[in-house]
């Protein structure tokens, strides 16, 4: 599971109210069944593109999923590119969402929930991925104690914990927070031989 600051954090005025969390409106939780194919309860309440286009196999053209789960962003990677996604993203980040998030204990205690349940099917591992620096930068703003609470949270659940945030000098990003394609191969070699040597 990845962790950062984020998903461990919620709305400032009342961080631990459930009601309150951003998933609740998004479509997994309208959903009972996320894993069938085709997805009729999907199309039916969250699809919002023309049938057509499902029918005709007309893709959105920025977007691929590939058989191994891995959804690619496809974006212009030129540096002018870039630039400008991460001066927006960073922008965004600075200016909106930091000022509404704070660290939720209600939202730690549901990632120690999820990593009991998921392991029923095997072992579990927390990673917290490489971003920019000025991403890092605004992460430990938002949660400065993060680090010291995902170790003890690691410790006490008995999770390997990869911590590989500031690993970013060789990683290429599209907006200074998402892995560019260049890059994708080696963070993944990256937590693959972390898994594989904690077996």
């Amino acid at each position: 599971m990845t962790v950062d600051p984020w998903n461990i954090g919620s709305d400032k005025n009342n961080p631990d109210d459930e009601k309150l969390f951003r998933e609740n409106e998004l479509m997994l939780s309208g959903m009972w069944s996320v894993n069938s194919k085709p997805n009729f309860l999907y199309l039916l309440k969250y699809y919002d593109g023309s049938y057509f286009n499902i029918l005709t196999k007309k893709q959105d053209s920025q977007l691929h999923l590939h058989e191994n789960g891995w959804l690619e962003v496809i974006v212009p990677t030129d540096s002018a590119s870039v630039s400008k996604r991460t001066r927006e993203r960073m922008k965004l980040y600075r200016e909106e969402t930091l000022q509404r998030y704070t660290f939720s204990s209600t939202r730690l205690s549901w990632l120690g929930k999820t990593a009991e349940y998921l392991r029923q099917y095997g072992k579990v591992y927390l990673v917290r991925l490489p971003v920019s620096d000025e991403m890092l930068s605004i992460e430990m703003e938002q949660n400065k104690s993060f680090d010291v609470i995902i170790r003890e949270f690691a410790r006490e659940m008995n999770l390997p914990y990869l911590d590989i945030s500031s690993e970013n000098d060789q990683v290429a990003f599209t907006d200074g927070n998402h892995i560019g394609r260049q890059s994708v191969a080696d963070v993944s070699k990256r937590v693959a031989d972390f898994v594989k040597s904690n077996q």
